[in-house]
């Protein structure tokens, strides 16, 4: 999805569900599936020091938008979820 005062992001997201998509056709016989994780907000020692310039130029309905953020942003809470969104079950 895209979302307002994201622009430079999302070419990038585009291109990796392209990647993907191919890859999830090119993998089938093999039987390998292809997941993606579209990660939000991650607090690294680099968002927090970039946070101060983005918010400077940052739309109004951005900081709205992204206000509405409840989840835990630590990067040990998004790998969680990414490992437990593709955790392998036994057949």
């Amino acid at each position: 999805m895209n979302l307002i005062g994201y622009s430079q992001y999302s070419p990038t997201k585009h291109a990796i569900r392209s990647l993907a998509e191919t890859l999830h056709q090119e993998l089938q016989p093999y039987q390998i599936d292809v997941h993606i994780y579209y990660v939000s907000t991650i607090l690294t020692p680099g968002y927090l020091e970039e946070r101060t310039t983005e918010e400077k130029t940052k739309p109004a309905i951005t900081k709205i938008i992204e206000g509405t953020e409840i989840s835990d942003a630590s990067p040990d809470a998004r790998a969680k979820t990414l490992i437990d969104g593709t955790e392998i079950t036994a057949m």
